[in-house]
């Protein structure tokens, strides 16, 4: 689980739209030295500490901004209760206890990019380490920032630098679609998942 936070925010306001939907109005302590500090789409961390259940520590996880940019006050947040949690320490269970003057931990930084990688066919290993149920699925993995500061993983075949373009639902998931920034490819065969088991081409 992640290391202890040291809360940086206040929520001034919570309205529950639905027993699952709820928006929240977060304060962050210091004022962003530049406006508009993200553009629309773009997603930061919220993070709480368990303090009902010490030993697993802090949760974070990345929340869309629903305010506008160019809006001065607080960042406002939609976010959907995890009903069925695959994690021990889902972040929703503990927002929902959250009320006006609790504070909180926001990522400095905000995200509208990603990078996909492609996985070399002596891979496998790393590709059931990332399917885990896991909140640092990384720990293990070898990698480097990318141009856009997001995992490089050693020794994939290729890379996409995304820019994010929209969110779409997909049943329980949701699909993002981006631009490609950038690309990187070699000559190692591919790993391929199909049907439940590993192939390569």
């Amino acid at each position: 689980m992640g290391r202890p936070l040291e809360y940086n925010a206040t929520v001034v306001g919570r309205t529950d739209l639905t027993d699952t939907l709820a928006t929240f109005l977060i304060q962050p302590d210091q004022a962003p030295r530049r406006r508009p500090w993200f553009i629309a789409g773009q997603y930061c961390l919220l993070g709480l500490n368990n303090t009902e259940k010490p030993f697993l520590r802090s949760v974070r996880r990345a929340m869309s901004i629903a305010s506008a940019p160019e809006c001065d006050g607080p960042l406002e947040f939609y976010v959907r209760y995890v009903v069925k949690p695959t994690s021990q320490n889902p972040l929703t269970h503990l927002l929902w206890k959250l009320r006006a003057g609790d504070r909180i931990y926001v990522g400095a930084k905000v995200a509208g990019a990603f990078t996909i990688n492609f996985l070399a066919a002596d891979q496998q290993d790393v590709c059931k380490a990332l399917a885990r149920k896991d909140d640092d699925k990384f720990a293990d993995i070898a990698w480097e920032p990318g141009p856009l500061g997001h995992p490089r993983i050693a020794g994939a075949v290729g890379y996409l630098d995304c820019t994010l373009h929209s969110l779409l639902p997909g049943g329980a998931h949701v699909i993002f679609t981006g631009f490609v920034s950038a690309a990187e490819s070699n000559d190692a065969p591919p790993l391929i998942f199909h049907r439940g088991k590993f192939a390569t081409a």
